[in-house]
């Protein structure tokens, strides 16, 4: 991915604590009807923990991860994947290791709207896509076949895991319970890393089942998924 450099810290002052604090720990809160105000992660913390009796969470901190810290991911992903593109050299619209592409001329419709944005200093470019091989862009023709290649790579199919389980003497997620769906068979399976990968739904589901990750008490709650459409037209 190009353009990664690593953008100069800007600074505002907690309206709260007064401390100048880097913008992106800044909140923007208010009540209904009135006028922002500026809180610190720490006293927004504060405040919502005294709100819901929960100790201690004013004291956690989330530094920010920036383009410069993905970007050599992006890259390895956008090469194997071979993602299309059309650079445009904007920094809220990273360019990426593209591969060449051909797009069809715009419609009236398209350049309407692309002379219009740009009148408004807009920007308008091209959609970018996942390419792959003979149009399919996934991890089982990309990514698995050559895991498997390397002898090192088990894979279960026809496995529902049921739950996750939990080192008692570390706290550490160490293996998961799964059913076998032909034989319905109980079966688990023991790692020293786990790793959830289960989608929005699937993980949250497997987390609420293994009574972890929900300290919070919002398990479950504001969830978003990729959904996918299918249209038809016909004509007569």
């Amino acid at each position: 991915m190009d353009g990664a450099k690593r953008p100069r810290k800007r600074t505002v002052r907690c309206c709260a604590c007064r401390k100048v604090t880097p913008e992106y720990d800044i909140t923007h809160s208010a009540p209904e009807g009135e006028a922002f105000i500026l809180f610190c992660n720490r006293c927004l913390n504060a405040r919502m923990a005294e709100k819901l009796g929960v100790d201690g969470f004013e004291h956690i901190d989330f530094e920010p991860i920036s383009l410069a810290d993905v970007a050599p991911f992006y890259s390895r992903v956008e090469s194997i994947f071979r993602v299309t593109g059309r650079k445009e050299g904007w920094a809220q619209f990273p360019d990426g290791n593209f591969v060449e592409t051909t797009y069809p001329p715009d419609s009236q419709t398209i350049k309407r709207f692309t002379e219009v944005a740009n009148q408004r200093g807009i920007g308008v470019s091209k959609m970018r896509a996942a390419q792959g091989i003979n149009g399919l862009a996934s991890s089982i023709n990309l990514l698995l076949p050559d895991a498997v290649a390397t002898g090192k790579l088990d894979i279960v199919s026809n496995a529902i895991v049921r739950q996750l389980t939990v080192d008692k003497n570390t706290g550490l997620v160490n293996g998961a319970h799964f059913v076998d769906r032909h034989s319905r068979r109980e079966l688990q399976v023991k790692a020293k890393v786990v790793v959830l990968a289960a989608g929005s739904l699937e993980s949250t589901r497997l987390l609420l089942n293994s009574g972890i990750a929900n300290s919070s008490g919002v398990m479950g709650h504001y969830l978003m998924d990729q959904l996918y459409g299918v249209s038809r037209s016909s004509g007569r």
